[in-house]
């Protein structure tokens, strides 16, 4: 059996049935075209605009019937499905394999789970009422297939991602649709435009194994039991992946500083434990002195620090970020799950600002908290590697920079490709770019002159993505 090598393309799907997100361009183009019939839809080009008609000409009388009012996403979404399925979409295949094609309907609805979840059917219900409006009542399917429809999107909806592995949309993909989760993923699957790519992160010694290849659902930069309950709540199974076994390994993602000035290791706490219960003995050296406050402190700053997050949601405010990480002080370790949320938060909300000095202060702090949760082989440690070079580069600290991106380089290559836009558009120029300035320093002694138009490093760090 050939082996085959981490990076291999393991699956390339084009969208066919749904378009993701369609008022927002996939291209690198800033002359945006809007429609002119809803004026909401937006599109880099007149090519990318026919090659959308197909999906967009329906949507556009029902845009305009509604008008001002504007459907969410998952709405759009939903009449993108129903008006496909009602012209032939339903017998569109897509091959997984040479043996194997899937249609819409081969999709799991998961129809007994949804009518048993009340949240859901609440959301169904009121999707109803605005696409009775917004579609008319005469395209709507029956309740039972309406219901099918909507089991088959929620579950098997991906979060489609730009080059820069920011969130743009949604999509619906008939074959990638097929792997399995896993909190520590074998494979990832990126984006460029509306294609999907999938690649292994990993060697197969006996061949590629189709029921052994897992992407991840979720962040996985969360507690195991935060986790179970996401793909519990949202995708109707319980996780019993090798991270989820690991009640050792989770015991870190709540856990305190070590007394002991000179011990490093992280002290776990138990959050079904009172207030009132000692904590300790530390794993590493025994210290067990620790404050009878000190349980209480934690609960009330893990507590904050949640009710920040969930306030901020899919936003990012430097302030907030800050306030958690100024209550959390010297007492949440750097492998802490609230912890390593707020400096991630902090980091991008301070790029954002372009406050990079900042940045580069959490950026720094929080490489191994995203290696401890993503792994060190993982596109989004070789992402947090690359924003943070690119920021030491910004400074003039080029060996630092250097060091960086070059290993992230290895991790983004097998898990975007050699010719994906961020790694060959992105990566490459920045690495060369430093590489260039690094000897024009040994040959002279002095530091290249910056142009804000062509610097590598400024430019990838006015977006907030990477």
């Amino acid at each position: 059996m050939k082996t085959m090598k981490e990076g291999l393309q393991v699956m390339l799907e084009e969208q066919k049935l749904s378009n993701p997100e369609p008022d927002r361009t996939w291209g690198e183009s800033k002359k945006l075209q809007r429609c002119t019939g809803c004026e909401y839809a937006w599109y880099c080009s007149a090519a990318c605009q026919r090659g959308e008609w197909l999906w967009h000409k329906h949507e556009c009388k029902c845009l305009k019937r509604v008008y001002p009012r504007r459907p969410t996403t998952s709405v759009r979404l939903m009449a993108r499905l129903i008006f496909r399925l009602k012209e032939g979409g339903d017998k569109i295949e897509e091959a997984v394999n040479d043996n194997w094609k899937r249609k819409f309907y081969d999709l799991m609805s998961h129809y007994d789970d949804l009518k048993a979840d009340m949240r859901r059917m609440e959301i169904l219900t009121n999707h109803m009422g605005v696409l009775k409006d917004y579609m008319g009542e005469e395209n709507l399917p029956d309740i039972a297939e309406l219901m099918g429809i909507f089991g088959r999107m929620c579950v098997n909806s991906f979060g489609v991602t730009d080059s820069d592995m920011n969130s743009v949309g949604t999509g619906l993909y008939l074959s990638a649709s097929i792997f399995d989760h896993a909190c520590n993923p074998n494979a990832f699957a990126t984006w460029e435009g509306i294609r999907i790519t999938v690649r292994s992160m990993v060697d197969w010694p006996q061949g590629l194994d189709w029921s052994k290849v897992r992407i991840s659902y979720i962040d996985v930069m969360n507690s195991n039991e935060a986790r179970k309950k996401q793909l519990l709540r949202n995708y109707y199974f319980c996780c019993d992946c090798e991270h989820c076994a690991n009640e050792e390994r989770g015991t870190l993602m709540n856990s305190i500083n070590c007394g002991n000035e000179t011990c490093s290791v992280p002290v776990p706490l138990d959050m079904n434990l009172p207030e009132s219960e000692p904590i300790g003995p530390c794993p590493g050296c025994g210290y067990k002195d620790f404050s009878p406050q000190t349980r209480a402190d934690y609960y009330e700053a893990a507590q904050f620090s949640q009710q920040q997050f969930d306030e901020m949601g899919n936003r990012l405010y430097l302030d907030m970020s800050r306030a958690v990480l100024k209550l959390q002080g010297d007492l949440f370790h750097k492998l802490d799950v609230w912890h390593c949320k707020a400096m991630d938060t902090a980091f991008e909300a301070a790029v954002d600002l372009k406050k990079f000095e900042e940045a580069e202060k959490y950026g720094k702090e929080n490489l191994e908290g995203n290696s401890f949760y993503y792994g060190s082989e993982h596109p989004t440690y070789g992402a947090s590697m690359l924003r943070l070079g690119k920021i030491y580069v910004y400074h003039g600290k080029l060996k630092d920079g250097l060091l960086l991106i070059e290993k992230a380089q290895k991790i983004l290559k097998v898990s975007h490709g050699p010719d994906h836009t961020l790694y060959k558009e992105e990566l490459l120029p920045l690495m060369k770019q430093t590489e260039s300035e690094l000897a024009y320093m040994a040959m002279t002694g002095e530091s290249p002159a910056r142009n804000g138009d062509n610097d590598t490093s400024f430019k990838g760090l006015c977006r907030i993505g990477i």
